[in-house]
């Protein structure tokens, strides 16, 4: 016999991967539990309503990266190291992550992308406080502008970083130049990338600072 919570989670995966493809109004709650193999009542049970099953998928990607990326925070970890496995969580769930993406961009669903996200303390990706936390131990006296700057353009980069190499153009470009596209310099571009992003801000973390005092 199925279990609730395994039904529930089910009708999460199928109608993420509808709601991505089709939109939120291109898939009717019916066609998600024909999809799922379940019952429409079931549905209705754990959701109420197409819009709590478009929250609900947002909670639970939300709660997994989180629960994932917090993990990696032992007090002791550098920058580089933590942006590192920070792209490794993404990599690890593409998946989950490019359609919970993909739903969040849907833009005409704000306001319950509002909500969900209210009941969060941190609103911005996944690791971000963590990541300026270790930039504020790391740098002497970087500023909260400049440290928020930091995490928010490395979580930018990665987020796009691990997306690019599951797409079907990044798979043509390694078939079609394996030299330049193949996991080793995939993983060599990502390293220098951090790297980059952190030199710049421990070297220019004062001006950074300034630049966002100006406005």
């Amino acid at each position: 016999m199925t279990k609730p919570a395994d039904t529930k989670e089910k009708i999460i995966d199928t109608a993420c991967q509808l709601f991505a493809t089709s939109g939120f109004h291109g898939v009717s709650i019916r066609e998600i539990a024909k999809e799922a193999g379940v019952n429409l009542a079931a549905v209705n049970y754990h959701f109420k309503n197409k819009e709590g099953l478009f929250a609900a998928i947002l909670i639970r990607a939300k709660l997994l990266f989180n629960k994932e990326v917090e993990a990696l925070n032992d007090g002791k970890i550098n920058a580089f190291e933590f942006a590192i496995s920070i792209r490794d969580v993404y990599a690890k769930h593409s998946d989950e992550f490019r359609n919970g993406f993909a739903l969040f961009l849907q833009g005409e669903y704000s306001e319950i992308v509002e909500t969900v996200y209210d009941s969060f303390e941190e609103m911005g990706p996944p690791g971000q406080q963590v990541l300026k936390d270790v930039f504020q131990r790391e740098i002497p006296d970087i500023g909260p502008s400049a440290a928020e700057w930091g995490a928010q353009t490395l979580l930018k980069l990665l987020a796009h970083d691990a997306m690019f190499v599951h797409t079907t153009l990044y798979g043509k470009a390694c078939s079609m130049m394996p030299e330049y596209y193949n996991e080793q310099t995939q993983h060599i571009f990502t390293e220098e990338m951090v790297r980059s992003v952190i030199n710049h801000l421990t070297n220019h973390h004062q001006d950074i600072e300034a630049r966002f005092k100006s406005e």
